[in-house]
């Protein structure tokens, strides 16, 4: 059976769990997983998704926060993400493992930034840096497990107030790498 685990539950999870829900199929299984049940800032919350979902065919992080709360988004934007895409390597024997970092990983600071901007941005570009890492990994690697990165610019959310493109396109671009293998992917504009 083929299983789709969403970590995270924004606005982007949600999305995903709408198409992927409707392919009926006895094969085909879709699971989101978030807060209130998983705090992503503890690592044991993180350890217990592993234990709950050993095995997805394919991992889709969506995991993501704009706050004044610098730790918070420094472990939510990259170090839960992280831990959760090297403990699902170890694990899986083939499969798919996509992280969703964000354009802004391509200027991370810019004259006049809020420090909650900055904290998110920095953390997203290392994101995108540890699926760079990964790139390397699965080629030196005889598994079959694609890692890839997903570089989306604004797109409407919540956390972008609902301004940038639609959703449905970020969407669209997690289909085409579940598709097609391919380890990195930035969506700019329209």
């Amino acid at each position: 059976m083929k299983t789709i685990l969403i970590i995270g539950k924004s606005d982007l999870a949600k999305a995903i769990e709408n198409k992927h829900a409707r392919i009926p199929s006895p094969s085909h299984e879709c699971a989101t997983v978030g807060r209130p049940e998983y705090d992503f800032s503890k690592q044991e919350h993180c350890d217990r998704v592993l234990n709950d979902f050993p095995s997805p065919s394919v991992a889709i992080n969506t995991l993501g926060t704009l706050t004044d709360n610098y730790w918070d988004s420094f472990v939510s934007n990259y170090v839960a993400p992280a831990y959760l895409t090297l403990k699902y390597y170890e694990q899986m024997s083939e499969g798919h493992i996509i992280n969703i970092s964000s354009a802004s990983a391509w200027w991370p600071s810019y004259p006049g930034m809020h420090h909650s901007r900055f904290c998110y941005s920095v953390s997203k570009y290392t994101l995108s840096e540890f699926g760079k890492h990964f790139n390397r990994v699965t080629i030196d690697n005889d598994k079959n497990v694609t890692v890839t990165t997903i570089e989306p610019g604004a797109f409407k959310s919540k956390m972008s107030k609902q301004t940038g493109f639609d959703i449905g396109r970020v969407v669209d671009a997690i289909d085409i790498v579940m598709k097609t293998k391919s380890q990195h992917f930035s969506l700019i504009k329209e």
